[in-house]
């Protein structure tokens, strides 16, 4: 699990990025934290899951990159529409993955 250098973060969860991302890499989910990745097996541009799935066996082996953070479903919804918009604006694309793969 790797995180991009400029991560995007939900209004809730801005003054706890340290912790939540201590807790993420140590393994732990929060109950109240959604993770936007990318997933390096999957054909999805982005995946909002919630962190509650480190827990799972199955997820830990699995090699994806952390894009953003938010407090709620709704607020990584939000997210993807911000990372959305800032793809189009930056490169004219909507190639999500490759813009942010650019800007690990």
């Amino acid at each position: 699990m790797r995180f991009i250098s400029n991560l995007y973060l939900g209004e809730s969860v801005k003054d706890h990025r340290k912790r939540l991302i201590h807790k993420l890499n140590a393994g732990k989910g929060s109950l109240f934290c959604y993770i936007l990745a990318i997933v390096e097996d999957s054909p999805a541009k982005i995946q909002l899951f919630s962190s509650e799935l480190l827990r799972q066996p199955m997820f830990r082996p699995r090699d994806f990159l952390i894009v953003g953070l938010a407090g709620s479903k709704e607020e990584g919804i939000a997210l993807i529409q911000e990372i959305t918009e800032d793809t189009y604006r930056d490169t004219g694309s909507c190639d999500i993955r490759e813009y942010l793969l650019s800007k690990e």
